[in-house]
């Protein structure tokens, strides 16, 4: 985490004051250490503020003439970098210096001379960085808590994020520029960003094929996709450096922990939540996976008064509303974990990755019926689907498939999935006409990528993991003892 204020004068006692007491309430709502903070102040007109548990050089560098801070992990060809690496390659190679990384980060560059701040946003988006400019400040953050303890902000709704919540749902408001209060943006996924104590200098987005560039790949080939998506695996899961002591696995029983808990070299004790509700319960699976992968098992029960008692908690630690519920079944697992585990690794991020949502197997339906006009494997899967993935309460037949086949399959444009409805509340909630005309103009627009699952992965990664990704950030910062980690949040992975 990271706060600071970028001002064209000193700054006056009241604003710094008011800089320190918002910055000591957000350590406050998170439980963290005062004695950890590091206040960089240049001549009381650049002050940055922030947590420092690691190595100095690692997440932050100052010298004669930058000063340099990283938010997340960085590697270069399976190595770790820190600032240093970072400022060098800066120099060398000019503001794209940052393509070739991998991992989940933004990177911020200040040139004490000009008095110039950059900042450096990777491909994923899954770290947050706001900005508010009143006068002649700007004032700077990882986290809108921290602006909505400030006495030098405005705070009013932002109308824009009210009405496009409301008229669609969390993926078209998060990972936007315009953010709940009024005036605070955030900075977008691969863009620079840059201001100096006046003015947004530039808001430069950088095409997202410059990070593709060093993939090379054949996506028809199945078996270089397959040695490719093995070996970068087993790079992230080295990079982890996995101690027995203090790295957990949360195993779902599923097809994602499987695969991570079968490259794991070390056997890790394992940590399943399961729930009254018997089609959530995951257990039969995961016991299989515990026995051939694990060291010690242990089964979380997560009730309804868990949920009750912490969901006041969550609500405080959100920057937007909270998107996806298992995130309060993860905070509460969190708490419930031995102190000594330090770790958890997931097999979050995998259902994008491998195209396995529910919504995933539909589009794949399309594809079979329609693009590839294969009536005989069509008919296959449709019973694979409604024998396999019915529920008690929520059965599976082929009129559900052509609902859905009418509601977002475009069959004159192979591949093109129908803007209007994707990701969209049903237009019936709303009757009224000014109701309906806002529902039009916020439309989700989702290009064709040649497939009807390939365009719907496409827009899963451009608006609908990213909420998913942001809330498990917040989670982490929530549990500020214990770090997440999954080996398919990764840019060569998902790339």
């Amino acid at each position: 985490m990271l706060f600071g204020i970028q001002s064209s004068r000193p700054l006056y006692k009241k604003d710094l004051k008011s800089l320190k007491d918002s910055y000591d309430n957000y350590l406050n709502r998170f439980r963290l250490k005062k004695k950890q903070t590091v206040n960089i102040n240049f001549g009381e007109k650049t002050i940055f503020l922030f947590q420092n548990s690691k190595k100095k050089n690692y997440n932050y560098l100052k010298n004669t003439n930058y000063f340099v801070f990283i938010e997340g992990q960085i590697f270069l060809k399976s190595k770790k970098i820190n600032c240093k690496d970072i400022l060098n390659h800066y120099l060398k190679n000019g503001e794209k210096f940052y393509t070739k990384y991998d991992g989940s980060f933004f990177i911020l560059i200040f040139n004490i001379e000009k008095r110039l701040i950059k900042v450096f946003k990777n491909l994923t988006n899954s770290q947050s960085f706001y900005y508010y400019k009143k006068n002649k400040n700007i004032l700077f953050g990882t986290n809108l808590y921290f602006f909505l303890k400030n006495n030098m902000i405005d705070k009013k709704f932002n109308n824009q994020f009210l009405t496009k919540y409301t008229t669609c749902n969390y993926r078209n408001v998060y990972g936007r520029i315009f953010t709940p209060i009024s005036g605070v943006s955030n900075s977008l996924p691969h863009s620079i960003l840059s201001f100096n104590s006046r003015n947004i200098v530039n808001n430069k987005n950088i095409n997202p094929r410059m990070f593709l560039e060093n993939i090379k790949l054949d996506i028809h080939n199945t078996k270089a996709l397959t040695k490719s998506f093995d070996y970068q695996m087993k790079t992230n899961l080295k990079n982890q450096i996995i101690k027995k002591q203090e790295t957990c696995f949360l195993s779902s029983g599923g097809f994602d922990s499987a695969i991570l808990l079968s490259m794991i070299q070390k056997k890790l004790n394992i940590f399943t939540m399961y729930f009254d509700d018997k089609n959530f319960n995951e257990i039969q699976n995961s016991k299989i996976l515990g026995k051939l992968f694990g060291n010690k098992h242990t089964f979380v029960k997560i009730t309804p008064r868990d949920f009750k008692k912490n969901l006041k908690s969550m609500y405080k630690i959100f920057d937007l509303p909270m998107a996806t519920a298992s995130q309060l079944a993860f905070y509460i697992l969190y708490k419930k974990l031995p102190k000594n585990f330090k770790k958890v690794m997931t097999g979050y991020g995998g259902d994008y990755v491998f195209g396995g949502s529910y919504n995933s197997y539909l589009f794949n339906l399309a594809d079979i019926k329609f693009k590839y006009k294969n009536k005989k494997l069509f008919k296959h899967e449709l019973k694979c689907w409604r024998d396999n993935h019915s529920t008690f309460n929520n059965n599976k037949n082929s009129l559900i498939f052509k609902n859905f086949e009418r509601k977002f399959i475009n069959k004159k444009n192979l591949g093109k999935i129908k803007d209007s409805n994707l990701n969209l509340v049903s237009p019936d909630i709303f009757k009224n006409k000014k109701y309906i005309n806002l529902l039009n103009k916020n439309k989700l627009n989702i290009t064709n990528a040649g497939s009807y699952l390939k365009s719907y992965t496409l827009n899963a990664f451009k608006y609908e993991s990213v909420a998913p990704t942001l809330d498990t950030d917040a989670t982490i910062d929530a549990s500020s003892d214990v770090k997440t980690i999954s080996p398919y949040l990764n840019n060569n992975i998902i790339n």
